[in-house]
């Protein structure tokens, strides 16, 4: 059990949450919605209607979410995708202290939380303050995402049921997130007892004895909370026995050879080696794999005493494949269940609503509509990492278009790239996330009209493209730490992406570099180098 895996599969999880908490905090629909002073306003109907159609959409989007849920600071009643009973929908007023006015999301340990529609279900509850992008002062009201604790541990921790292992995060007061079993949630580990190592070291691996089976303790802490998988060894070794019987069967042939070997001898000078090598193979037996003996001789308990080393070594490389066929096949399950769209069926879908709109003479919605097939289609890419700058021009412009749209307003952004480095080879998905980035973060902080410029060019045997924004800007401490992938998650991963694509696809020689300055602005430069065909 990968634990750095299962935390990236949490990261994922949290990002998703944090995107829908973005898109709901721009949404114009959103925030009118949580503006009325009144339910008697003529607005209302439509108003709740489509707020309630954009959380059912979002709710549908991942099969892990359950609900998506907004309380209005106006005192309205809460409306949600997915119904909840009236005293599970009174819980919001209890958690509101705690939500940090930093925008930061808290997070519950799993419950259980009764739905109207899919009865009792254990859910992980996300919370996060929606404030109003132009005044950052003002709480417009409150979010709740009810992630499903259920699905979520079986895709973080492998279940089967005929095994007797089990995972579970918890904080680093000992209180328990997730488990692989649902009722043991919010119960609370003790720091003085089997788990105290828990507490004392970021990352490691013990045995210990849990309810009066011999267990391997491995445990690995990240910013989202302490992980921990809990392995009989006894599954160990059977598991590793399928992968290794003819190593398990020299084993006991060695074992018999050196009583055997010793019984025969009887000789002060084979007794000492003998009862090392003894003394080893009982080490192994409590599960102390790779031990090796040291001065060897040259007789036959040498011989011996060398293979013995061999096996123990290759006992212990047998443990890590099993560990590795397990994560592989995590890695398989987790594709899967995240490719559960058909993009051709959404493409055509959109092309076909494209012309009804153009049928029934809406151009506004036919140019919205057509703009987000082209954005779909030329995300797909044909199933490529590589573009040209081209396509992502194009990419960009059909995104600009959209947000335009969205916002009532053209955005003011000029792109000034010479179209002879169109045919030049990109990486994809390369300059919208920093546009978007620049738009959010930068323009949408700032209290002046907000302008961004995308110029590129050709130098010697590179190609240098800026994105520039007059917005908000940043401190240096801040530009220093953006491109870190070792930094905890944070608004900034769309940026580290593009950095880390461009480094795996031309080499550590080119990426990002951002330049900024807090109040006037920031400029993020990428450089790849300079190849005009995809030849």
């Amino acid at each position: 059990m990968n634990l750095s895996l299962i935390d990236k599969n949490i990261e994922a999880l949290f990002n998703s949450v944090h995107d829908i908490s973005l898109f709901l905090i721009a949404n114009n629909n959103v925030r009118a919605f949580l503006r009325l002073e009144k339910e008697s306003a003529p607005e209302f109907p439509l108003l709740r209607n489509t707020v309630n159609d954009d959380l059912a959409n979002l709710t549908a989007a991942q099969s892990e979410i359950l609900s998506v849920n907004i309380y209005g600071a106006n005192g309205f009643s809460n409306y949600e995708s997915t119904g909840t009973s009236a005293a599970q929908s009174a819980h919001i007023p209890f958690t509101a202290p705690l939500i940090p006015d930093s925008g930061e999301a808290v997070v519950s340990s799993a419950y259980i939380r009764n739905y109207q529609t899919l009865g009792n279900r254990y859910v992980i509850s996300f919370y996060r303050k929606l404030r109003d992008p132009h005044s950052l002062s003002r709480t417009d009201g409150f979010l709740r995402i009810d992630i499903d604790a259920q699905k979520s541990a079986s895709l973080f921790i492998r279940q089967n049921h005929a095994s007797r292992a089990y995972g579970f995060i918890c904080d680093q007061s000992g209180r328990i997130i997730l488990h692989s079993d649902p009722d043991i949630c919010g119960q609370t580990v003790s720091k003085k007892g089997v788990y105290k190592r828990l507490f004392t070291d970021d990352v490691g691996f013990f045995r210990n004895m849990i309810d009066g089976t011999s267990c391997l303790i491995t445990h690995y802490t990240s910013p989202r909370g302490i992980l921990v998988s809990v392995y009989p060894f006894n599954e160990i070794l059977r598991e590793s026995a399928v992968t290794g019987t003819t190593t398990v069967s020299l084993l006991f042939v060695f074992a018999i050879g050196a009583a055997a070997l010793f019984i025969g001898q009887l000789t002060a000078a084979f007794t000492s080696p003998l009862e090392s090598l003894a003394e080893s193979m009982q080490r192994v037996e409590r599960g102390e794999f790779g031990i090796e003996i040291k001065n060897i001789s040259d007789d036959e308990i040498g011989i011996l005493t060398k293979q013995f080393n061999k096996m123990s070594v290759h006992i212990r490389t047998l443990i890590k494949e099993v560990y590795e066929i397990k994560l592989a096949k995590k890695e398989a399950e987790l594709k899967a269940l995240q490719a559960q769209i058909n993009p051709h069926f959404l493409y055509n879908t959109l092309d076909a609503v494209y012309w009804l709109a153009k049928i029934e003479s809406a151009p506004k919605t036919a140019k919205s509509v057509y703009a987000l097939s082209r954005l779909f289609k030329l995300g797909l890419n044909g199933g490529q990492t590589v573009s040209t700058i081209g396509t992502e021009v194009e990419y960009l412009k059909n995104y600009l278009e959209i947000v335009s749209i969205r916002h009532d307003t053209p955005l003011n952004v000029a792109v000034d790239i010479d179209p002879e480095l169109y045919g030049c080879i990109s990486t994809h998905l390369m300059l919208q996330p920093l546009v978007e980035n620049a738009i959010i973060h930068g323009i949408a902080e700032s209290n002046r009209p907000g302008r961004i410029v995308v110029k590129g060019e050709k130098k010697r045997k590179n190609i240098i493209i800026t994105v520039s924004d007059n917005g908000v800007g940043m401190s240096r401490e801040r530009c220093r730490t953006v491109l870190r992938t070792s930094v905890s998650r944070d608004r900034s991963f769309g940026i580290r992406n593009v950095h880390e694509s461009i480094k795996l696809r031309f080499g550590d020689a080119y990426g990002l570099k951002i330049r900024s300055e807090p109040e006037k602005g920031t400029t993020v430069f990428i450089k790849f180098p300079y190849m005009p065909t995809l030849s």
